[in-house]
């Protein structure tokens, strides 16, 4: 049972079997935090205190990488309260292929550089983070600066002037979407002025804290469609990279202000295109051919992931139609709000997509998630919080933050590993939100421990088995070793 305490926290469940029947028991995990305690090994970390539990909802993203690192962002010390830059935060997980988990990072002054927040975050093969961190400015004004880091050491903050590459002479501004590829290369989103803490020139996607490539930037001619605008949001900080790091997607606005018809979806700088050569744009028409209705128009581009081949998905809202959400797969429309697939009505939006480097693909739809079509996990969906083999507490609200689609197969093969954000009931308390990775089965259930970080174990020590470029390890035996129960009060 869980305890009258409403506790959130991250959930993450390595693999170990795939399900061939409802009934049949769900894979179990051992729990690595949960609300409301103090994060495993966070105590030999400088300047821990005792107050340093995770907060509610103080999980934040994830990043994965091919050989099984995983870390996140958890913020912690409830006493602080919620507003502006509350909270202490520690990046948690694993830089040694999933094992030993624990608190990597605590926020801390390093070199005379206060660190406030953590923020994006990527994590490499060798346990190698890239991140953002806001930090103090004791000369005020401003009062907090942008700042990237590798692990421990700031490679700039907001107003440094950039050394090298395309913008050598600028100073870096807002820094966000950091992220690291598998071989350790690291990437980030910045603003930049001509003066130190200036207005805002331009922004740019850059790559290297050596050379600092510049990817895309203000000004740069997306082919036919017009110049990126020289603003901020220019380049949006939503962004996706292919599992090896040689494809990215993402959003640019090619025109100053708002306009109906600025935004445009990009792949490695170039615009995106429907199955029958049509350019993807804001306010322009979506051909029958790729399933557009008679004066249909894209409107905006909210959820979208990218493979290692170039293949895409996206879900958009549309102009022009009464049915205006779709989900579309390399520039072919496949599903459109009220369709009904594998029995389930779409109703409302796309609310997350994601697409492995098989093809696969995985979306989540009225609080539905789909692999290939086919409904794995909705809401009423029971999962084992007590640890019985049997499924007790419900889904309530997949409410998703972010959805992966790894490559390996769940054992049996038919479908393959999904990793996915969502709710769930806890007694007769509200809907408390987690995070957790699981593998997935037709007419399966999921088993996760709710309100907690968690991952599965092996019945013994075993050497994991990798298909390149996978996501994520799976050991021989498939056998756990414990199940994470909703905790008691403390």
């Amino acid at each position: 049972m869980c305890g009258p305490v409403l506790r959130t926290a991250l959930v993450l469940v390595i693999p170990l079997s795939l399900l061939a029947q409802v009934s049949q028991a769900a894979p179990l995990f051992e729990q690595l935090f949960v609300e409301g305690q103090v994060l495993a090994g966070a105590s030999t970390l400088p300047g821990f205190l005792l107050l340093d539990t995770v907060r509610h909802n103080g999980h934040r993203t994830i990043s994965l990488s091919p050989k099984g690192n995983f870390v996140t962002v958890v913020n912690t010390d409830p006493s602080q309260g919620n507003a502006g830059f509350a909270g202490t935060f520690y990046q948690f997980g694993s830089a040694t292929q999933g094992t030993l988990p624990k608190a990597l990072r605590r926020e801390s002054t390093i070199s005379g550089q206060q660190q406030e927040t953590f923020g994006s975050l990527g994590i490499d093969n060798s346990g190698n983070i890239t991140y953002t961190a806001t930090l103090v400015n004791p000369s005020a004004p401003p009062t907090r600066f942008a700042s990237l880091w590798e692990n421990d050491t700031m490679m700039f903050r907001e107003g440094n002037a950039i050394p090298a590459g395309p913008l050598a002479g600028n100073f870096f501004g807002s820094i966000s979407a950091a992220a690291r590829s598998p071989s350790g290369t690291s990437s980030w989103i910045s603003s930049y002025s001509t003066t130190s803490l200036g207005s805002t020139a331009g922004i740019a996607l850059l790559r290297n804290t050596t050379g600092f490539d510049v990817l895309l930037k203000s000004g740069d001619t997306i082919t036919g469609q017009g110049a990126i605008a020289n603003e901020s949001g220019a380049i949006s900080a939503n962004i996706r990279w292919s599992d090896a790091g040689t494809n990215h997607l993402t959003v640019v606005d090619l025109e100053i202000g708002f306009t109906d018809t600025d935004e445009i979806p990009v792949i490695n700088g170039l615009p995106l295109t429907t199955g029958s050569g049509a350019i993807i744009r804001e306010g322009a028409a979506i051909p029958a051919l790729d399933g557009g209705l008679p004066g249909e128009i894209w409107d905006s581009f909210a959820e979208f992931d990218v493979n290692d081949a170039g293949d895409y998905i996206m879900g958009t809202f549309n102009d022009n139609v009464i049915n205006d959400s779709v989900l579309m797969v390399n520039g072919v429309i496949q599903h459109r709000e009220n369709d009904i697939v594998d029995g389930v009505t779409l109703a409302g939006q796309v609310q997350a997509v994601a697409i492995n480097d098989l093809g696969d693909r995985a979306y989540v739809w009225n609080d539905t998630l789909f692999v290939n079509d086919q409904v794995v996990a909705g809401i009423g969906t029971l999962v084992d919080t007590n640890a019985d083999g049997l499924g007790d507490t419900a889904i309530s609200n997949q409410a998703v933050r972010k959805l992966e689609i790894s490559n390996l197969p769940a054992a049996g093969g038919d479908l393959p590993i999904v990793y996915l954000g969502l709710e769930i009931n806890c007694g007769l308390f509200p809907p408390m939100r987690t995070l957790m990775m699981t593998t997935t089965s037709t007419g399966g259930t999921f088993s996760f421990g709710s309100e907690a970080l968690a991952r599965a174990a092996p019945a013994v020590k075993e050497t994991p088995t990798e298909t390149a470029p996978s996501m994520r390890k799976i050991w021989p035996s498939g056998k756990p070793v414990m199940a994470y129960r909703c905790p008691a009060v403390p």
